[in-house]
């Protein structure tokens, strides 16, 4: 089952790295004044572009869904940082921009850093059930973060705010993973019947929307090289720290903390790597679509 939930977490970190160079096609051209406004959503829901961004979004719901089914928070959510690197490396396919040295030092090291924290970590565990009380605190105490995180981005403009709205929507998305885990303990103790009554998924459902739409104004307040880092470090790490204390999930500490902690500056550097990267520090312009050959077209007119 551990191999089955690093291709299932892998898929969705895939499935969200292309959710966001659609979802930025999208909502890039949307003026600043829709910020936080229920028009920055219709505008983007008529961007062709944005919606098979959405469908992209989808399906990494439905692989980080499976991966929590038979893995844990602090396991399944770093591995989502896998994201970034292969968001940097789809940018091309869609942006007149050229990967470069930075951009595969920033890969490599990204990916060394987190294989390093994985191991020296050595997630396992995890509680069977949690508490009400503790998912409700869980809820409160994130739903606090993201309030003062929105206020904060409200007062910022360009690239803070758009970070500052990133860490948001990473927060919300942490809050929907521990509320996805639950749901997903639900449905192995009582069935699809019981995890429909339960109110963790349709919890799970309103705090994936609210973060879907911070994640919005991240990507419309400024460069995706701004918001990107800031939602992908964000999840998993709020994520992780949910896992131990609210689901008793365990990570190794004593002597493994030092390569814990060169794993982690080594992630750090490599984001801040991918960040001066000329693949996307500037996004370049959007691909124009093919044009038919003059040439070889017949003239209908």
């Amino acid at each position: 089952m551990p191999v089955l939930t690093i291709l299932f977490a892998i898929a969705a970190a895939v499935s969200n790295a292309l959710a966001s160079i659609l979802q930025r096609r999208g909502a890039g051209s949307i003026p600043e004044s829709k910020s936080m406004r229920l028009s920055l959503l219709v505008a983007v829901l008529r961007q062709p572009v944005w919606l098979f961004g959405l469908l992209a979004m989808c399906a990494a719901f439905v692989f980080q869904a499976a991966a929590l089914a038979h893995g844990d928070l602090a396991l399944v959510q770093p591995l989502l940082l896998a994201e970034l690197p292969v968001t940097l490396l789809l940018a091309p396919l869609f942006f007149d921009v050229a990967a470069g040295r930075r951009a595969w030092l920033g890969v490599v090291g990204m990916s060394a850093g987190l294989a390093a924290v994985l191991v020296a970590a050595a997630p396992t565990g995890g509680k069977g059930s949690v508490s009400l009380a503790a998912i409700l605190l869980t809820v409160a105490a994130t739903g606090g973060l993201i309030a003062c995180l929105v206020v904060m981005a409200l007062r910022m403009e360009g690239s803070a705010r758009a970070a500052t709205f990133g860490t948001a929507a990473g927060t919300g998305f942490a809050l929907t993973a521990a509320l996805m885990k639950e749901a997903m303990d639900e449905l192995s103790r009582s069935g699809a019947v019981g995890m429909f009554a339960s109110w963790s998924l349709y919890a799970m459902v309103a705090a994936g929307v609210v973060s879907l739409f911070l994640w919005q104004n991240a990507l419309q307040a400024g460069t995706l090289i701004a918001a990107q880092p800031a939602i992908t470090l964000s999840d998993p790490i709020l994520s992780t720290l949910i896992g131990v204390m609210v689901f008793g999930e365990r990570v190794r500490l004593g002597g493994w903390i030092a390569l814990e902690f060169v794993g982690a500056l080594l992630v750090a550097g490599a984001s801040i790597e991918l960040a001066r990267s000329p693949l996307i520090s500037g996004e370049g312009t959007p691909k124009p679509a093919s044009q038919p050959d003059r040439e070889t077209q017949p003239d209908l007119l």
